[in-house]
């Protein structure tokens, strides 16, 4: 696939085992260096071009891009900053989690307990934010500490 050109050359040159919506994808977040993308995806590895979350466009390459080329270490790092499912979807991306945690353990050499250790670290974290994000407001001119102190 060429991604050097306008968005419908590039869906020009695509194969068609290669849907629409993964053609803008790759175009809206990698621009030309989709075509990397793109021949990582291409057959036979087909199971990399399966969405991480069926509703949402990010694909299980992308994981194993981030921690193969991005650098990126940790759940929390891949899951927020790389592919964004933590904040665009409703359960913050725990139920990708393990998944995701099996592809970057692949990538970066990692034994069934640390994978294990990962994928817990990054769920109990989304969960102490969704009980924080659920406390009531502080008081106006009040600080939180002062007024769990009183």
């Amino acid at each position: 696939m060429d991604f050097a050109g306008s968005p419908s050359a590039s869906r020009a040159s695509a194969p068609p085992t290669v849907d629409d919506g993964l053609v803008r994808h790759l175009l809206r977040r990698y621009g030309k260096r989709g075509a990397a993308v793109d021949r990582a995806i291409s057959p036979p590895s087909r199971l990399r071009r399966v969405p991480v979350v069926s509703d949402l466009p990010y694909r299980r390459i992308e994981i194993t891009r981030a921690a193969e080329g991005e650098m990126a270490e940790t759940l929390d790092d891949v899951l927020r900053r790389r592919v964004p499912i933590s904040f665009r979807h409703a359960d913050g991306g725990t139920g990708a989690a393990a998944d995701v945690g099996a592809l970057m353990g692949a990538a970066l050499g990692w034994d069934a307990d640390e994978t294990a250790r990962a994928v817990e670290r990054y769920c109990t974290g989304i969960a102490e934010e969704s009980v924080g994000a659920r406390e009531p407001p502080a008081q106006p001119g009040v600080h939180r500490l002062a007024a769990s102190r009183a």
